[in-house]
């Protein structure tokens, strides 16, 4: 009996170009679903088709080695900040890890004016999906307190691209550029001379060798994050529930109030879990655990107060973010809410 030297494939090679309405996607050759695969994903500008961006990086996706998607998310300004937007992008990423095995330790993002302000938005609000972001002609949002999330892409890769004469954009990139480097954060920032509201094509090569040396750390140990929004404020193992006195904590208009703002500072170190309120007052926090270490007893430390929890597997949970992130690597079965 002759030996069997190549097991051969019974998937068919996935679809290329617009694979299903609002979605184009472009695999690299040479693809197949039993090795993990980085996943570039890449969001349009104002008014435009993720069509034209796709066949702008089509090409350097696939000499790169990663998937391309491009996902339409809306086709006005005002649609880079409501749960709707985040889901269109975010559950098209779930799709792409459970269904064609890509590596949810390198996923990278990367957009055009109004995707650059997405790009920003989901990095700030979702820090812990990203292994790199790259956001284009477009700052980040800011406020009359400056930018009160900004420190929630501390330790994300960033590779900003903006043009000299972008008018705020460009302001807005500047003084998030000085506040980044201060940080010591992974991140690298190209103004364009003599360039406006332009593509910066010619970055993307650079782009991408920058993301391909990045991975995401999927457990990290400490987790510094700002919330203003319920629905934002889940990061890792932690998630922020409430906020005391926040009327619109939770609400999903997008308004801002600088009294729904609420940072915490999570660390775990052995068996111990201690939180800091950094900004706003927490109301209610959870905190999951990893079911790999459901014997250990954790104890959850708020200022001089202490609770012992004794972690206890909720395979319904676990199951629920799976579905929702696609994420296997970072999973968590078992959780609890404490109260500040």
């Amino acid at each position: 009996m002759a030996a069997v030297k190549r097991a051969p494939s019974f998937d068919p090679p996935p679809p290329t170009g617009e694979i299903r309405p609002g979605l184009f996607a472009r695999f690299p050759e040479g693809y197949s679903c039993w090795r993990r695969w980085p996943l570039l994903v890449v969001l349009h500008g104002q008014y435009r088709e993720p069509a034209y961006d796709f066949g702008i990086w089509g090409p350097l996706a696939d000499a790169a080695g990663m998937i391309l998607i491009c996902p339409i998310y809306g086709t006005t300004g005002g649609t880079t900040r409501s749960p709707q937007a985040d889901a269109a992008v975010l559950d098209e990423v779930a799709a792409m890890i459970l269904r064609h095995n890509v590596d949810p330790d390198r996923v990278y993002l990367s957009g055009i004016s109004m995707g650059g302000a997405m790009t920003w938005r989901l990095g700030q609000a979702y820090p812990d999906r990203w292994a790199a972001l790259g956001p284009e002609i477009h700052g980040p949002k800011a406020f009359a307190d400056g930018y009160p999330f900004l420190g929630n892409v501390a330790d994300v890769p960033l590779f900003v691209m903006e043009g000299e004469f972008d008018g705020l954009n460009t302001v807005y990139n500047r003084r998030a550029a000085k506040e980044l480097r201060a940080a010591g954060g992974p991140f690298e920032y190209h103004e364009l001379r003599n360039f406006g509201h332009d593509r910066m094509t010619w970055l993307y090569p650079m782009f991408l060798e920058f993301a391909a040396a990045r991975r995401r750390d999927p457990h990290p140990r400490r987790i510094d994050h700002a919330a203003m929004n319920a629905y934002e404020g889940t990061r890792a193992w932690l998630s922020i529930r409430s906020v005391s006195g926040g009327a619109a904590f939770g609400a999903r208009d997008g308004a801002f109030n600088p009294r729904d703002l609420c940072r915490i500072r999570a660390d775990i170190a052995e068996s111990t879990i201690t939180l800091t309120a950094l900004a706003g007052k927490p109301a209610e926090v959870e905190v999951f655990h990893d079911p790999l270490l459901m014997t250990t007893p954790m104890t959850i430390v708020i200022g001089d107060r202490k609770t012992p929890w004794k972690p206890v597997f909720d395979a319904g949970k676990l199951l629920e973010r799976v579905r929702t992130t696609g994420d296997r690597g970072q999973l968590y079965g078992g959780s609890l809410r404490v109260r500040w």
